[in-house]
């Protein structure tokens, strides 16, 4: 019989193996389950940049300026719009209309007041208009103007709409009208604008 004093046998902790040395189970669940996330997360990202890209031929207008569809995006249709030269942009319940006014001498506030007055006041009953102009500036420098809108078709459907003004310095304006049925137009609103952000004006 031993006259140290007796030693009490500690319980095995629940955090380390036999050997003393932690589990790697748990680490490597973790690292899975971190993979599957980014593989979400990344490629979520790049499905929707692929969905961004061009696809199909330049809606060109007499020279002044140019639109390439989105993925999705086709031309609906092509003509005049209160006498002014347009090609509408289409996918789903989401339009964008392109229209030139050229020559134009006026700024982009007055082409702004003047596409509402003369284009938009035509075509929709109960307009009415953001309270003030949103200064923009487009990636290839130029400056314009936007501005939110919402009306009534003549078909009883209610319709949302931005636009979005420029006056060139060879003195074309240029008007894109993005547009849809009231409370969608914002499923739309980002291919509209990054269209209109890759438009060449000249």
């Amino acid at each position: 019989m031993s006259g140290g004093a007796p030693t009490a046998t500690e319980p095995p902790r629940p955090d380390l193996r036999p050997d003393g040395h932690p589990p790697t189970r748990g680490l490597r669940a973790t690292l899975v389950v971190l993979g599957v996330m980014l593989v979400v997360v990344l490629g979520g990202y790049v499905v929707a940049a692929a969905l961004s890209e061009p696809a199909g031929p330049a809606a060109t207008i007499r020279g002044v300026v140019s639109v390439r569809p989105l993925s999705g995006w086709a031309v609906a249709k092509r003509g005049t719009l209160d006498g002014l030269p347009f090609v509408r942009l289409t996918r789903g319940s989401g339009n964008l209309d392109v229209v030139v006014a050229a020559p134009y001498a006026g700024s982009v506030d007055q082409l702004a007041n003047d596409y509402a007055t003369h284009v938009l006041s035509r075509q929709l009953d109960q307009l009415s208009f953001s309270r003030r102009l949103e200064t923009v500036r487009l990636p290839s420098g130029l400056q314009g103007a936007r501005f939110g809108y919402v009306g009534v078709a003549d078909t009883g459907a209610s319709i949302e709409g931005e636009v979005t003004v420029v006056v060139t310095s060879s003195g074309h304006g240029v008007v894109f009208d993005g547009w849809g049925p009231a409370g969608l137009l914002s499923f739309e609103r980002s291919d509209i604008e990054t269209m209109i952000d890759r438009a060449a004006v000249t």
